[in-house]
């Protein structure tokens, strides 16, 4: 056990523990998958790109909903009964569940999405134009008037294309103060992620449902900062670049599911892990180390017989910015954990704009997929985010700049974004 050098004392270390289920103290040792620059051989056969993961033990507490408070107003549709993918009708393939569940029609926003741009990028010589690739259009650089353009006519002028009739599909929990349960799972098409996206941008509210994303743009961080108005705001512009050049979003299609995940619950589960971890020897775990600027003057690694990282997945950073490490890598088939206390995103709404707090607060601006589903997943009034432990399959790093030194500043739109997942 070491408690991580991110989090401080406010956080209490867990033992790291090879078992059907994985709890990780600090991001800089791995699990039995490749995080921290550890990489576990054995995660190959993963098939979800690149997997973001908070696996983190907090008590979660009910909250009563109070129907006269207008952020906790009753649904206006009645709730349904869905176990698994719609098999007819023009939800098939485009959202899944197994909770109950409601819809919510979306409301006009409050401002335009150029409005928005220039509350994100107040000097639009700012903007991280990018060339992707493996886009689309691979030679085209993408313009925040290509941007903007794409976002209105292609999401949010196309509403029932991505929401039938307009209405957003919501799970509801029976307990707790997020729309899942434990045990229980959500997944929307990556279409419909960057609609939510664009459409909170605009301050869209949807009727019956105070989600979490559209007020915390809107909700003043440290200092008085606007998320809207900061880094935060600038990811969500850049996740919307992504979105236009994606080509497994061309002509309309909705692209991969994010699957948002939580397990059912576990009794004695701290005293399980430690348990575990006395009889599983990490010797056997398929561990490989990455000493990333760590400072030591020691050649020889701390420990013996475990082996090193290949470059792809471990090198030193420039003069330019970061290397590559567990947050940095490029390579594909990965997975992060990381330790965010009971909400995904720690202490971000109202205690962060994209940079501000630590590095879960800070990851959610990096990967704005993860960050649009957090938030937009719970209504509860002083942290609408997802409850963790939960698991967000599918999400990508769509900003660069950020490594586990958190000490660069020059972020952009990731150009090597992987598409086909």
């Amino acid at each position: 056990q070491r408690p991580s050098h991110h989090f401080g004392a406010r956080r209490k270390a867990m033992p790291c523990a090879i078992a059907p289920l994985v709890v990780e103290s600090d991001e800089e040792l791995g699990t039995r998958r490749k995080v921290s620059g550890i990489e576990n051989a054995g995660t190959r056969n993963c098939v979800i790109g690149l997997s973001f993961i908070f696996l983190a033990v907090g008590c979660v507490v009910w909250v009563i909903r109070d129907r006269r408070d207008p952020l906790r107003s009753a649904p206006t549709e009645s709730v349904t009964e869905a176990v698994g993918l719609p098999q007819e009708g023009p939800m098939k393939s485009k959202f899944v569940t197994n909770s109950p569940w409601k819809t919510g029609r979306l409301k006009a926003g409050k401002r335009s999405l150029i409005d928005a741009f220039k509350d994100a990028f107040p000097n639009e010589k700012d903007w991280w134009a990018t060339s992707f690739p493996a886009s689309n259009h691979p030679d085209k650089t993408w313009w925040w008037q290509d941007v903007v353009y794409w976002a209105q006519y292609e999401l949010l002028n196309r509403t029932n294309h991505t929401f039938p009739d307009g209405k957003v599909p919501i799970p509801v929990a029976k307990h707790g103060d997020d729309q899942l349960d434990p045990g229980h799972y959500v997944g929307y098409t990556r279409r419909q992620v960057c609609y939510l996206a664009a459409a909170a941008l605009t301050g869209a509210e949807v009727d019956g449902y105070a989600n979490g994303l559209t007020r915390y743009l809107s909700k003043k961080g440290p200092d008085g900062c606007l998320p809207r108005k900061s880094l935060f705001g600038k990811a969500l512009f850049g996740l919307l670049t992504t979105c236009a050049a994606d080509p497994m979003l061309s002509g309309g299609l909705h692209g991969p599911m994010l699957l948002v995940v939580k397990h059912k619950t576990i009794p004695n589960l701290e005293s399980q892990l430690k348990n575990w971890s006395k009889t599983l020897p990490m010797s056997e775990s398929g561990f490989r180390l990455c000493r990333y600027e760590e400072g030591s003057v020691y050649k020889q690694g701390f420990l013996p017989g475990i082996p090193n990282s290949p470059k792809e997945l471990c090198s030193q950073p420039t003069s330019n910015g970061p290397g590559v490490d567990y947050l940095s890598t490029p390579a594909l088939k990965q997975a992060l954990v990381d330790s965010s206390g009971p909400w995904v995103g720690g202490n971000l709404y109202g205690g962060s704009c994209g940079t501000e707090g630590n590095l879960e607060e800070a990851l959610m601006a990096f990967m704005p997929e993860v960050a649009v589903l957090s938030l937009f997943l719970s209504q509860d009034l002083q942290h609408p985010q997802l409850r963790a432990p939960a698991w967000v399959l599918g999400a990508r790093m769509i900003l660069t700049g950020l490594d586990g030194t958190r000490h660069w500043t020059n972020w952009r739109t990731n150009p090597d974004m992987a598409f086909r997942t």
